[in-house]
């Protein structure tokens, strides 16, 4: 018990020093911050290092001792940061006696989430809401970014601030409902009211956490937030096939394999095909420019949307969660918030149509017909029978149209069906939604392989002089 507490403490200590960081640029933070990562990078580079006589090092070699290579470099920084993850999931939440239940409507889908974005189900931890209000933050912040002009739109640096805020609101209200169902075994100064309060305030802090180590690792470890996400999946399903899979039963635990590694099959299919339109340079001729071609990805943007909708998701499940609560005698508000979870047909409506929605809003905020158009006229490029400009935009938009329309039309079927015999079987939903989570696992993969891949290829490279 006073491990655990001790190492919140730090926990609550590194959490308020990130916030004033990151909302209040001090010098003094800025140090503190940095004070870690200049220890590991020492540690690191002098880490088997055979010393030479200043005599016999060229310049070249006392170059090289000032950083490793970037794939191992990048790749040890990552598995500090996942031993520390894994460890902070370890961590039990003081003054709690088990798992708040994952029973259903509301509960059932919180769970459902919570095993992709969240913590291990096992216990409930320091890290129990893991990255579920940094990506509910993140995805309302591109929306509203992408309903103002190009002109005045946000800049990153303001897009990442006003999303921690958010998230860090989020995560205050996500924390203390939450901590309304919990069984508290001891109380702070014999009050539920003051055990609620220090509950939420240890998970704020454990998110703000999980959020720091999640950007420290996009900037110079591998993987970047996909990891998090890939290490709960992996976790979570060994955790769930253990305890769950003998109640669904050898048949239908088959069929939902098979349909898990249909869905992987369909993923990896749509991550490697791309429809390429060929293209050429104006005043630029050499043997190997009948084969230039621009090229957009079957899915235009990846397996984003499946991790994205979860935390948009949660948007209306937390509002009707709310007005249910403060009007208990409205029956419609009742309704839908016991049944927005994925074990009936409305909650698995509601999220089809979500994931709709977030696929359709983020192919428009990353992949933008008329910037594409605007960057292929100012670079003299254009599409082989295509007039540059308003032509190539419109025929883009067409293209973007089609391919985004059928490949979410794919994933639909993919995510439907298993959820839908789940309803039929009256089987858990975080077993009927596995794979779901295969499809996120399989381009989480694919990503951490292409990323890897580079810096490998970098590594390669020498200095010509």
């Amino acid at each position: 018990m006073l491990c655990s507490l001790l190492i919140i403490t730090i926990i609550l200590f590194l959490g308020f020093r990130y916030i004033i960081y990151y909302f209040g640029n001090l010098t003094g933070c800025q140090a503190v911050c940095r004070i870690a990562e200049v220890i590991y990078f020492v540690i690191i580079r002098r880490c088997g290092e055979k010393r030479r006589p200043e005599s016999t090092q060229t310049l070249r070699e006392m170059n090289m001792k000032i950083r490793l290579k970037q794939f191992t470099r990048k790749g040890l920084y990552s598995l500090v940061i996942v031993l520390i993850y894994i460890a902070g999931q370890n961590i039990p939440l003081p003054w709690i006696g088990m798992n708040p239940a994952d029973g259903s409507g509301q509960q059932n889908i919180f769970a459902s989430i919570r095993s992709v974005l969240g913590s291990s189900s096992r216990i409930t931890s320091i890290f129990h809401l893991g990255l579920m209000p940094w990506m509910t933050a993140s995805i309302l912040m591109q929306l509203v970014n992408f309903t103002r002009s190009r002109r005045k739109r946000l800049p990153n640096t303001d897009m990442k601030r006003f999303t921690r805020l958010l998230a860090v609101a989020l995560c205050v209200l996500n924390a203390w409902l939450d901590s309304a169902g919990m069984d508290f075994v001891s109380l702070v100064g014999g009050s539920v009211t003051l055990t609620r309060m220090a509950v939420t305030a240890v998970l704020t802090m454990g998110t703000v956490a999980v959020i720091f180590l999640s950007e420290k690792n996009n900037d110079n470890g591998v993987g970047g937030i996909s990891l998090f996400i890939f290490i709960n999946i992996v976790r979570n399903t060994e955790a769930l096939l253990v305890g769950k899979a003998a109640d669904v039963g050898a048949g239908r635990a088959a069929i939902f394999g098979l349909l898990g590694l249909i869905a992987v099959i369909a993923v990896v299919f749509m991550e490697d095909s791309e429809f390429r339109m060929p293209s050429q340079k104006i005043m630029i001729y050499n043997e190997m420019a009948e084969n230039s071609y621009f090229a957009l990805k079957f899915a235009p943007i990846g397996i984003q949307p499946l991790m994205y909708v979860m935390g948009f998701y949660l948007v209306p499940c937390f509002l009707l969660d709310v007005l249910s609560r403060l009007f208990p005698h409205v029956a419609p508000l009742r309704y839908l918030s016991d049944n927005m979870g994925y074990s009936n047909p409305v909650g698995l409506t509601a999220f089809c149509l979500s994931y709709v929605f977030v696929t359709a809003a983020l192919i428009a905020v990353f992949v933008s017909p008329e910037e594409i158009a605007d960057e292929m006229l100012r670079g003299g490029e254009c599409l082989v029978g295509l007039r540059p400009g308003r032509t190539t935009e419109r025929y883009l938009k067409k293209v973007l149209t089609v391919m985004g329309s059928a490949s979410t039309a794919v994933i639909l079927l993919l995510l439907a069906v298993p959820m839908g015999l789940g309803i039929a079987w009256n089987v858990d939903t975080r077993i009927s939604s596995l794979p779901m989570s295969a499809m996120i696992l399989a381009g989480i993969i694919k990503s951490i392989r292409q990323e890897i891949v580079s810096l490998r290829v970098l590594d390669h490279y020498k200095e010509v002089f």
